[in-house]
């Protein structure tokens, strides 16, 4: 939750380490699945896998040259500045085929891949044990997909860098309230918290809060943190991500393994996309779900695009983003109108917004002025933060976001939304819901259940798990 001053400068300053990495990149022939190259990898940690199929981009992470675990409120800027540095010391060491070598302007070389939690604080959540706040990692092997290709990636490892790996053994809690880390909550205490906001918003205090719930699910598994339990509870995670791939193709579908852990999901939210100084974010807010018809689908479409109240919680977001990149942007471009983002459980209002920044900024430093987002937290933003860390620590990287920064800053990062996260032995399921004036506890507490079902059907349909 940092403004717009602490961008500047800040990606010219270097990790003083000064640590060296070789890499190399190599073309491949075909079109390999990246999403069964990490599967082939799953044995090892940590693995990251990232992929919107419509944009052709995908990319696969694993192990580690050199890693960068931050928190507190300049988590965002701390690691930016590391990993620029590694990355504009990181020494090419040529191609490994030259006739497959990158044409000019196509970005293919060495990235740090990771993601970040919803707090800047590291909470301490057993479940989320092995996901600090903010961790970045640049991967000794990384496969990549662009529109000129496939190419492997290998970098040198060095000492200089933490090292991205599980606290401890043993299979991790279920984040619920016996597990001390948060709670269940019922409709009767949904509620109760819905109606604390509501309050709140009639009294002034705020304009939006977006609450969460979560639910267990017990797994087929137990798990375990031998090579071959770690590799089956890896294969169960890729069945599901598989299915979320091609149930929802304009998602940025991810999966994220430090070590016994595993969080993935599919999101269909942008927190940002910057490329040579152009920054590109959506205001997502308001959702109805999916009808079983057509004629039926295209009135539930109509109906939230004319929703006074969901309409009033889009144009809050909206606001935001745009206030919150104003100090930073030499010209912005808004839609007028919001347009409905159709999803297979659901529509939600989206607005495009593109901004051109006045000064050059990477992804990372981008992510400490957009994040979190009125979509995700709230508004005012300060209160709206404040009233979810003291209630919702348990939440991790959920609301987070997941992504990856490249040489010069250019990098994407999307919101953790739709996600779960998994042991094998158990898995939770994340789901919220913008409280505004006019909402309702039981449509929103459904509504939370919609957005879980996304994940929910495709893990029963894998057999992966089963209600607790």
């Amino acid at each position: 939750m940092a403004g717009a001053s602490l961008v500047s400068g800040a990606r010219d300053r270097v990790d003083a380490r000064g640590c060296e990495h070789r890499f190399t990149v190599e073309w491949l022939p075909g079109a390999p699945d990246l999403l069964e190259v990490a599967r082939e990898h799953a044995g090892e940690a940590p693995l990251f896998y990232f992929e919107n199929p419509e944009a052709r981009e995908a990319m696969v992470g694993v192990g580690v040259s050199h890693a960068v675990c931050t928190s507190g409120p300049r988590r965002f800027e701390s690691a930016s500045a590391e990993a620029l540095g590694v990355l504009a010391r990181a020494v090419d060491g040529g191609c490994g085929d030259a006739a497959g070598s990158p044409a000019p302007g196509v970005d293919v070389g060495p990235r740090f891949v990771g993601g970040f939690a919803f707090s800047a604080a590291d909470h301490g959540a057993a479940a989320w044990r092995e996901f600090p706040s903010c961790a970045m990692f640049l991967p000794q092997r990384l496969w990549l997909r662009c529109d000129q290709g496939y190419w492997l990636v290998t970098s040198t490892a060095c000492d200089a860098g933490r090292r991205w790996t599980a606290h401890d053994a043993g299979p991790v809690a279920p984040v619920d309230a016996r597990a001390g880390d948060s709670e269940v909550v019922d409709r009767e205490r949904w509620s109760a918290r819905v109606g604390k906001v509501l309050s709140m918003v009639a009294e002034g205090g705020v304009e939006k809060v977006v609450l969460s719930r979560h639910r267990s699910l017990a797994g087929e598994r137990a798990g375990g943190t031998d090579g071959d339990g770690r590799r089956e509870v890896a294969g169960d995670v890729a069945d599901v991500v598989g299915r979320l791939r091609a149930a929802r193709p304009g998602c940025h579908t991810f999966w994220v393994a430090p070590g016994t852990t595993h969080f993935f999901g599919s999101s269909p939210e942008l927190l940002l996309r910057c490329r040579s100084s152009v920054v590109e974010t959506q205001a997502v807010a308001g959702t109805i779900r999916r009808g079983k018809s057509v004629d039926e689908d295209r009135r539930l479409g109509t109906r939230l695009i004319r929703s006074a109240k969901n309409l009033r919680e889009q144009r809050a977001v909206t606001r935001a983003i745009e206030s919150a990149l104003r100090p930073v942007a030499a010209s912005m471009s808004v839609a007028d109108m919001p347009e409905l983002l159709a999803l297979p459980e659901a529509y939600h209002l989206l607005t495009p917004i593109t901004a051109r920044l006045r000064e050059p900024a990477g992804a990372l430093e981008l992510a400490s002025i957009l994040h979190p987002t009125p979509a995700v937290c709230g508004a005012p933003r300060d209160a709206a933060y404040t009233l979810l860390e003291s209630e919702e620590a348990g939440r991790g990287w959920y609301t987070g976001g997941v992504g990856w920064l490249g040489p010069g800053g250019d990098g994407t990062f999307a919101v953790a939304l739709r996600s779960a996260l998994t042991d094998g032995a158990s898995t939770t399921l994340f789901a919220g819901a913008g409280i505004v004036e006019g909402s309702d506890a039981d449509a929103e507490f459904d509504e939370t259940e919609l957005k879980m079902g996304a994940i929910g059907r495709q893990l029963q349909a894998a057999g992966g798990a089963r209600e607790s």
